[in-house]
């Protein structure tokens, strides 16, 4: 161990006694020494708090100094508080201001400005008026009667109005000031009447203001200011209606006022009703009426009504005399002699059965409801005006149902795209029972033409010419048919080429929405996938109705449209003649018809049904799914066919076909795609 190793030894404590004077001075240095430490220790707090807060200041927009109490170490200086960053709650009120809990965001900026708004208190109002009792409108709300005591109200500024009889409207604008200061408002009404002053000859009138009753003449009347009207009334007197403009505090005096004698009142009533009534050659309607008249004149009352004897009668009134007075008209009869087809039918006249057949009747000379029926007839019903001294012949021959329900229908339909359709009955033809296909050994035949025999018997229309690439292109506007070897097939009056059965049956839908017709083609996601039997919508015509249109005519089922020999004479059909020979390489020799290609509808004579181009010009899609029809035992009514399928009929001959099995009504083709030679036409049902 060194010297000074030896220096550092801790020598030995003498023992003190706790009370004696050596412990006392060593308590007082220990203390001393916790205070010092306790000071370092504060002072360091203190010094780090005034490193780390934030000066912050409050303002708000009170008029009243605001009370600002923050949760947490906050040191106010001045107008600010020295406050570390953070989250504190804090509350500040003010006088007349609702008190504002919040949470002061004190952030790391070193000098931070906190503008706070507070909701300032209702005021307390008190409104007086005088007169008292008056109405209170605040912003046009009703708020009592005055006097009104401590209303209380938010602070700001009012379109006040006060309304009472007879007194001018108060309006004036008030600012509330709020913060539960006591307003009081103390407001004076300006009178609103003027006196008015009247009489009458002769005197003792009732005075009656706007309906209320104010005295008798004569008086002074007290008028609020506006537009009234004052009447007068006394017993034997017309009542006197005064329009009066009065100004409030402005007088007026109506001097005396002459009464005239009233007139006297006839209550006329009549059997029948609404007979014309006239009184002195003058019309004044149909009874029943109450007619004025001048009292103690003579005047003449005219009672007439058709199929009636007119009745005239003299009155005479007193002043302001009720009568009442009944007329009774006679009848006049005419005779009306009835033709009936069925002799059988009823007659029933009015509602009543009169009977049946031929009979004459005489009835009166008035508007007569008849009605002929009969079972299994459609009725007939007509209202008659029997003729006095002039007999009348009714000629009526009733129509069967059947006949009833074709006659309802127009003959002639016509599209909103200006088509033509044609009504058929084929019931009201000979052979709507026929057979379709070709017999074995017809030249020309071909496999699917397989006789098979359909009954037609729902009525149809049908267009009497193709659907031209003008009416198309209403619907699909970019429709273009195009041309082959510089020969258009897209001018306007041509029938629309190049479209798919597809397109043609959404034409179809088309055409029955803008007529707000039933669709007959059922459309999934853009494709048809199935029809509608029932539906009176637009559609193709079926195979069995075009086969009708071309073949059947009266007895005979026509081959060819012409006749039954081939080649066909030229001009009769638009076909491939010499002039297309170098379009189609084949074409029907010596054959003119003056068209390469399709011509404008109906340019060829139409056939037996008035029907354009069946064959010839462009074939035409059918409704009917193409299939090979098999042997039929019962005739098939109405056929349409399956509801979908691949490939779908087509039917006629075009200006690209010249072969004599193209040419016969009875060919059969078929098809998905457009074609430059495929177009169509329209039909639907007629009910």
């Amino acid at each position: 161990m060194s010297e000074n190793d030896s220096e550092d030894i801790i020598q030995p404590a003498d023992f003190k006694s706790l009370d004696g004077e050596q412990s006392s001075s060593e308590d007082q240095k220990m203390s001393a020494r916790w205070l010092l430490w306790i000071g370092f220790f504060v002072f360091l707090i203190c010094l780090s708090f005034l490193l780390t807060a934030r000066s912050i200041q409050i303002q708000t927009d009170t008029i009243s100094k605001p009370k600002i109490e923050i949760s947490g170490l906050a040191i106010p200086i001045g107008n600010r508080f020295l406050i570390r960053e953070g989250n504190y709650p804090m509350q500040i009120s003010a006088e007349g201001y609702e008190p504002l809990q919040t949470t002061l965001n004190v952030g790391s900026e070193s000098n931070q400005l906190v503008q706070l708004s507070l909701s300032i208190l209702p005021g307390i109002v008190t409104i007086e008026s005088k007169p008292v009792g008056a109405a209170i409108s605040l912003n046009g709300i009703s708020k009592g009667a005055t006097p009104k005591m401590e209303l209380i109200l938010e602070a700001g500024e009012y379109d006040l109005t006060l309304s009472h009889n007879k007194y001018l409207d108060f309006k004036e604008k008030i600012e509330i000031k709020g913060r539960s200061v006591k307003q009081q408002f103390i407001l004076e009404m300006q009178p609103g009447w003027a006196d008015i002053t009247l009489g009458s000859t002769p005197q003792g009138a009732e005075v009656k203001l706007d309906g209320e009753r104010l005295g008798i003449t004569p008086t002074t009347v007290l008028v609020p200011a506006g537009s009234h009207q004052i009447v007068l009334k006394l017993p034997g007197y017309a009542p006197l209606q005064i329009d009066l403009e009065t100004v409030a505090g402005e007088p007026k005096n109506l001097g005396m006022l002459d009464l005239v004698p009233a007139s006297g009142v006839i209550e006329l009533k009549t059997s029948p009703v609404a007979a014309n009534v006239s009184l002195d050659g003058n019309f004044l309607g149909p009874s029943p009426l109450e007619i004025e008249i001048s009292p103690n004149d003579v005047h003449r009352i005219s009672v007439s009504l058709p199929g009636y004897k007119r009745e005239s009668k003299e009155i005479k009134l007193s002043p302001g005399e009720r009568k009442a007075l009944r007329v009774l008209l006679q009848p006049r009869y005419g005779e009306l002699h009835f033709n009936l087809k069925p002799k059988t039918a009823e007659l029933i006249i009015n509602g009543k059965s009169r009977g049946s057949g031929n009979t004459t009747l005489l009835l009166p000379a008035t508007p007569q409801r008849i009605e002929i029926r009969r079972q299994g007839y459609a009725s007939n019903t007509q209202i008659v005006t029997p003729v006095p001294d002039f007999p009348l012949s009714i000629d009526v021959n009733l129509l069967t149902t059947a006949q009833a329900r074709v006659a309802h229908l127009k003959p002639i339909e016509t599209t909103l795209t200006n088509q033509t359709l044609i009504l058929f009955n084929p019931q009201s033809k000979a052979n709507s029972q026929f057979k379709m296909g070709a017999p074995r050994s017809e030249p020309g035949r071909r496999a699917d033409e397989v006789m098979r025999t359909v009954r037609l018997e729902r009525l149809f229309y049908m267009q009497n010419k193709e659907v031209t690439n003008a009416q198309f292109r209403l619907f699909e506007p970019d429709h273009n048919s195009g041309q082959i070897r510089g020969a258009s097939l897209n001018r306007e009056q041509q029938p629309v080429v190049r479209v798919n059965w597809q397109q043609a049956a959404q034409y179809c839908n088309w055409l029955s929405r803008k007529e707000q017709l039933p669709q007959f083609y059922i459309e999934t996601e853009g494709l048809i996938t199935g029809h509608n039997p029932e539906s009176r919508g637009y559609r193709l015509p079926t195979e069995a109705e075009w086969a009708w249109a071309t073949r059947v005519w009266g007895d005979k089922i026509m081959r060819f449209s012409w006749g039954n020999t081939f080649p066909p004479p030229s001009g009769k059909r638009n076909f491939a003649d010499d002039a297309s020979a170098y379009i189609n390489g084949r074409v029907i020799n010596g054959y003119t018809d003056n068209f390469v290609v399709s011509a404008p509808v109906g340019s060829f004579p139409a056939n037996h049904r008035k029907l354009y181009d069946l064959d010839g010009n462009v074939s035409e899609w059918i409704h009917d799914v193409y299939q090979i029809a098999g042997l039929v035992g019962n005739p098939l009514i109405d056929p349409l066919g399956i509801q979908d399928g691949d490939n779908r009929v087509i039917r006629g001959a075009s200006w690209s076909h010249s072969k004599l099995s193209d040419l016969r009504l009875s060919a059969r083709d078929y098809g998905q795609m457009g074609r430059d030679d495929v177009g169509f036409r329209i039909a639907r049902y007629a009910e």
